[in-house]
C-alpha cells in the first residue's frame, strides 16, 4: 500500500479533492490492489461487493471485466483500458448501456500499436524482428470468452516488422522468457502496458540494455524505467478524466448514459540515458515532439 502522503499525491486523489470529495470526511476510499497479480481480481472485487460500496473505480481491462462480471448493479467506473466494446464492458462508447462506463486507453489499437512503432523505427530503422511481451495468462471478456488482441500482428507486419510474441506467467519464469527473446534474434522490443509488463518493466529495460536492443511502450512510465521511446496517453490527465465521470457518477448519473471518454492528452517520452548505453542516437524531430526527456 502507498504511504498516506503518496496516496494524497496521486492524482486520484488530487482530483477528488478539487471536485469537492474529502476523503474521510464526505466520501471514502476502499482500496483493493491486487500488485499486478490477477489471481487475487476476484476476490478483491467481490469483497468490494460484499461491502456494497457506491462505486467501483477499475484500473486496467483485467480490473474492469472482473468487477463486471461481480456485478451489474453497483455503477464501475474504469480508466486504462485499450477496447473497452470488444471487452464487454460497454455496448458502444457512445452509449454504454449499463453500469459500466470510463476513459478508453487510446484512440483505438492501430494508435496504441503504429504510434510507439513508428518513432522506434525512426530511431532505429534497421530493426526488423520485434519481440512482442505479452502476458502468459489469457484475457477474457465479461461474458468468459477468451480475448485476442486484434490484428496485431497484422498491423505490427504493415509498419515493417515481423514479430515474435514471448509471454510469462511467473516472475521464476522471466529470464527463460527473455532467453527466447535472443534465440529469435529480436532486433526491439515492444512492451505495451498491461498489468503484467507493468509489474516487470525494469527487468525488461535491463534487459533490453544489456543486449543493446531499442524498446518501445504505450506509457511514458516504462521509459521512466529505462525504456527507450514511448507514445501513448497522459495517463495523469487520463485518470483526471475518469475521475470527473467518477464525480458525475457519485452526483446520480448513471453509467448507461454517460459516453465512454478518450484520453484528453498524449505524450511522447524518450531515455537518451538509454540511448546512449545502446549506442543510439534520438532524432532531433523526436527530441523536439517529446514531452518528457529522461537524461
Amino acid at each position: 500500500m502507498p504511504s498516506q502522503e503518496a496516496w494524497a499525491n496521486t492524482p486520484f486523489s488530487k482530483r477528488l479533492r478539487e471536485l469537492g470529495w474529502i476523503e474521510g470526511k464526505n466520501i471514502v476510499v476502499e482500496q483493493a490492489r491486487s500488485d499486478g497479480k490477477n489471481d487475487r481480481l476476484a476476490g478483491l472485487a467481490e469483497g468490494l461487493v460484499r461491502k456494497k460500496v457506491d462505486v467501483i473505480f477499475a484500473v486496467a481491462p483485467d480490473a474492469a471485466v472482473i468487477a463486471a462480471r461481480a456485478t451489474n448493479t453497483i455503477p464501475i467506473v474504469f480508466v486504462a483500458v485499450a477496447l473497452p466494446t470488444e471487452l464487454g464492458l460497454v455496448a458502444s462508447l457512445a452509449s454504454p448501456g449499463g453500469n459500466v462506463t470510463g476513459v478508453a486507453f487510446n484512440a483505438g489499437a492501430e494508435m496504441q500499436l503504429a504510434k510507439p512503432l513508428e518513432l522506434l523505427k525512426q530511431i532505429a530503422p534497421s530493426a526488423t524482428r520485434l519481440a512482442v511481451i505479452y502476458s502468459a495468462v489469457t484475457s477474457e471478456t465479461v461474458s468468459g470468452t477468451a480475448f485476442t488482441y486484434p490484428a496485431m500482428t497484422d498491423a505490427i507486419r504493415g509498419l515493417g516488422f515481423n514479430a515474435s510474441v514471448h509471454t510469462s506467467e511467473r516472475d521464476e519464469d522471466l529470464e527463460a522468457m527473455f532467453a527466447s527473446m535472443i534465440d529469435a534474434r529480436a532486433q526491439a522490443i515492444l512492451a505495451l502496458a498491461i498489468p503484467f509488463t507493468t509489474r516487470i518493466q525494469r527487468r525488461i529495460a535491463e534487459f533490453a540494455v544489456q543486449n543493446r536492443l531499442p524498446t518501445a511502450s504505450d506509457l511514458s512510465q516504462f521509459v521512466e524505467s529505462g525504456m527507450l521511446v514511448s507514445q501513448g496517453p497522459d495517463l495523469a490527465e487520463t485518470t483526471r478524466g475518469a475521475v470527473d465521470i467518477l464525480d458525475r457518477v457519485l452526483r446520480g448519473a448513471r453509467p448507461a448514459t454517460l459516453p465512454v471518454e478518450l484520453p484528453r492528452r498524449f505524450e511522447v517520452a524518450v531515455n537518451l540515458k538509454t540511448a546512449k548505453a545502446i549506442g543510439l542516437t534520438i532524432p532531433h524531430s523526436i527530441l523536439l515532439s517529446a514531452d518528457k526527456v529522461i537524461s
